[in-house]
């Protein structure tokens, strides 16, 4: 969660009293310019005001953000994840643990190879073998670790993925409202369409890459991968053919086909008889979205990116 010296916030650790609390004090680590650790009890009274009864503790560990510095490690990460690959952000305290309010950062992929800084160890590992760890092994834990000769430190490691990305096949009213609900959900979104009128630069949410010309020679320059969704939600059933043709040879998390179940059956039966293999085949979803009795553009929208979230996160087939 990124706390702004005003009070606003982006992102969150739960919302609730906890929340408030570790606003506060990240206002007071701008203020002091020193970062501290703060534990959140959630084992208060059900009888207080604001307890909170969930049960547990969170450990949260507030740090200011110090331009030429942190601006390096910042980079270096965000080259890391917009290359679709995972990295390692991990944070060494200064002491041996969090209370002096200063740590030391570094950028590893998960197999350990170290981006930044390129010419120091600030972790566990280094040239010198002081310490070996598993680095993708340990990540979300917060150690206490003791080197051979006797130095203590506390060492937090955070797994950051890269950016779901979710590709909308067709610009028009749906396409749009997908477009600008996806961004609230913090999707990379590119727009496809062989439309000039519904790929206008004011027609999508800033941010949105928009991509106007041939379907399947701008599909076929679109990388795939784990992080990948597909949403066809364009004008008939010949665009979904053009697209498939581009899209079914590549890795996805997701795709999905807008259209009554005739028309995503003739889709199928003509791809089928091009070559490509049920198994493929029964991988598109369709009609798209989950069946929430949606009507409007908005309302289908919302059960795409239902379903969408729920294949993410694995929580149906």
């Amino acid at each position: 969660m990124i706390v702004r010296e005003d009070g606003t916030v982006l992102g969150s650790t739960g919302g609730g009293s906890g929340e408030a609390t570790v606003i506060r004090e990240a206002i007071e680590a701008i203020r002091n310019d020193r970062g501290t650790a703060v534990t959140i009890d959630m084992f208060a009274d059900e009888t207080t005001a604001e307890g909170m009864v969930c049960g547990g503790t969170m450990n949260i560990l507030i740090e200011p953000l110090q331009k030429a510095h942190d601006q390096e490690w910042l980079e270096a990460l965000t080259r890391e994840t917009d290359s679709g690959h995972e990295a390692l952000l991990i944070r060494r305290s200064v002491g041996p643990d969090w209370s002096s309010g200063a740590s030391r950062m570094e950028v590893r992929s998960v197999e350990g190879e170290r981006i930044w800084p390129p010419n120091e160890s600030t972790a566990g590992t280094d040239e010198t073998g002081t310490i070996s760890l598993d680095f993708a092994g340990i990540a979300g834990q917060d150690l206490s670790i003791q080197t051979p000769d006797g130095q203590d430190f506390s060492i937090v490691i955070e797994r950051v993925k890269p950016a779901r990305r979710l590709i909308i096949i067709g610009g028009g009213h749906i396409g749009a409202v997908l477009c600008r609900f996806a961004h609230d959900l913090d999707f990379h979104v590119t727009v496809v369409d062989d439309r000039s009128e519904f790929t206008g630069e004011n027609r999508f949410s800033t941010g949105t890459r928009v991509l106007h010309g041939d379907y399947g020679r701008l599909l076929n320059d679109i990388s795939g991968g784990a992080d990948v969704c597909f949403a066809l939600v364009s004008r008939g059933y010949r665009v979904d053919v053009e697209a498939l043709r581009a899209i079914l040879g590549k890795e996805c998390a997701y795709l999905g086909m807008i259209g009554s179940r005739r028309r995503v059956a003739t889709v199928k039966r003509i791809l089928a008889k091009e070559g490509f293999s049920t198994a493929r085949l029964q991988s598109v979803r369709g009609p798209i979205g989950l069946s929430i009795g949606a009507e409007t553009p908005a309302e289908i929208a919302v059960s795409i990116l239902a379903e969408i979230i729920s294949v993410l996160r694995k929580r149906c087939g």
